[in-house]
């Protein structure tokens, strides 16, 4: 089982009340759970040692969002028993992070949606015919009418 990136003790500091026998469980599930999430989100942080403070910190707070409405209720009613859910990742009934959270995450990962690709100019490398996609007519895509082209 991989560590938790936060601590409970994290989690305690943003919740207005104490955990007790029954939230402290369910906020140790929430946690593993938290933490996994940032892992997708973000990178494959090992040990909470070398994972970034704020990503600890969005771990804890995601936590003790989910050990305060653990439903994901929107809306509650006393008066006459009315309960309504929230759309979307908050009315899962579980962990979530909201959407800034999780560019945040991504920023603190190195991920990005800009990504480098090798270019080379035609002709200026030599390459052999392995690698290249086959096509009906038997030869490799690219190919020349003239066999003797090299490549």
């Amino acid at each position: 089982m991989t560590q938790p990136l936060a601590e409970l003790d994290d989690v305690r500091a943003r919740l207005d009340a104490d955990l007790d026998e029954v939230t402290e469980p369910l906020a140790a599930s929430a946690l593993a759970e938290a933490s996994d999430l940032a892992r997708e989100y973000g990178r494959d942080w090992v040990d909470a040692d070398r994972c970034p403070r704020l990503v600890r910190g969005l771990v804890a707070r995601a936590t003790a969002r989910f050990v305060r409405n653990p439903d994901g209720y929107a809306r509650s009613r006393s008066g006459d028993e009315s309960v309504e859910w929230a759309e979307g990742a908050a009315g899962d009934g579980g962990v979530f992070y909201t959407e800034p959270e999780i560019r945040l995450i991504r920023s603190l990962a190195g991920r990005s949606d800009i990504h480098s690709v090798e270019v080379i100019a035609w002709g200026t490398r030599q390459t052999d015919r392995t690698g290249y996609i086959p096509v009906e007519d038997g030869k490799p895509f690219p190919y020349f009418a003239d066999e003797s082209e090299p490549w």
